[in-house]
């Protein structure tokens, strides 16, 4: 049963239904079945294509580069489009394969101008992704703008998720992050999460909608750690798992969240207090006075933050305007103009007593 699906796709060379199929035949694929895999074609692809997924599934990564530089390297430069899907597929396990070995990846630079060219859809998506995460390991968030198959969406909305959150446009990461977290492996899906986390809290929203994992456990801590406004605890958390953040490649994002953190101590603060100085204030939070404020006018400008600043004082309620206030004086009269003509009673007919009696 195992390869009668395997036949039928070698028989038909049908690129389409092994495409669909791919990560069930990845699953069932051994050297047993490999074996009795027969062709007609003496280079068939698609055999050629299994043969590389089987190296890759037994992390024979040395193996899976001797046999497309010494065998198909030249197919690499998608000539022969029919071969599109099949050399897409074939790309990855390349690239995984240099990556595992840390070798450099920079020939698919040159891979992607001819399969643009030739119009090779599933390879420049493919492409695209590879370099993508190539230039994000090494610590360059440049985008790259092709057109991508449907197939590889998720991955290049993760890739520019990063991108984004990197540069600071917080909302529209979210956005990436979310159209993606369904279509991964767990592997890639945790990644996920713990980015949809981090660009959450840097909107400072604290309405996590992922559902709990373990192994992600500390983001979690994080999300309670920011909400309380805790700053000793935040750089403890910090300090802590600086070795884990790092390796995610996430710590100096986390950092920023410093910022959130003090925005919320001060709404904290700005329930107890109607006013507050400066130096009072930075005695609280144990910073320096020039950075609180230049948090705080950050912070009420862009509407985190309730309030205003007079002088070196922090005024924990907006002073209405002249405008406002003729505004909602204006409302009030209107009101009271309604209400007068509303309040309006049938005549009250004088009482006759004469009328009364004879009635």
């Amino acid at each position: 049963m195992k390869t009668e699906l395997l036949q039928t796709i070698i028989k038909t060379q049908d690129y389409n239904l092994f495409s669909r199929k791919y990560l069930e035949i990845n699953k069932m694929l051994d050297i047993t079945v490999l074996q009795s895999l027969v062709s007609n074609n003496e280079m068939d692809i698609l055999l050629k294509t299994l043969e590389l997924m089987l190296f890759f599934k037994n992390k024979k990564y040395l193996e899976v580069i001797s046999c497309i530089e010494n065998d198909i390297k030249g197919l690499l430069l998608g000539k022969i489009r029919a071969y599109d899907i099949c050399i897409s597929k074939i790309l990855r396990l390349y690239y995984l394969s240099r990556k595992e070995l840390k070798m450099s990846n920079d020939i698919f630079f040159n891979l992607m101008v001819p399969n643009k060219e030739l119009g090779n859809e599933e390879s420049v998506s493919v492409i695209t992704n590879c370099l993508l995460d190539y230039l994000i390991s090494n610590n360059i968030y440049k985008r790259i703008n092709n057109n991508i198959v449907q197939s590889e969406m998720s991955k290049f909305n993760f890739y520019n998720g990063i991108i984004e959150l990197v540069e600071g446009n917080y909302e529209y990461a979210y956005q990436l992050f979310d159209s993606s977290i369904n279509t991964f492996t767990k592997k890639k899906c945790i990644q996920n999460k713990k980015y949809l986390i981090l660009a959450s809290l840097l909107q400072s929203n604290y309405n996590i909608n992922i559902t709990f994992d373990k192994k992600i456990k500390i983001y979690f801590d994080l999300v309670k750690i920011v909400k309380s406004a805790n700053l000793q605890a935040f750089y403890k958390f910090l300090e802590d798992f600086k070795i884990e953040l790092i390796r995610d490649k996430t710590f100096f994002i986390i950092l920023r969240l410093s910022q959130i953190v003090i925005q919320e101590k001060i709404r904290c603060m700005s329930l107890v207090y109607s006013r507050i100085s400066f130096d009072d204030m930075s005695v609280r939070l144990k910073m320096e006075r020039e950075d609180l404020e230049f948090i705080l006018r950050k912070s009420i400008n862009s509407g985190l933050v309730s309030g205003r600043i007079e002088g070196e004082i922090y005024y924990t309620s907006k002073q209405k305007g002249i405008e406002e206030i003729k505004l909602q004086f204006e409302q009030v009269k209107r009101i009271n103009e309604q209400i007068k003509r509303e309040m309006k009673y049938p005549p009250i007919i004088p009482l006759s007593y004469d009328k009364a009696v004879n009635n």
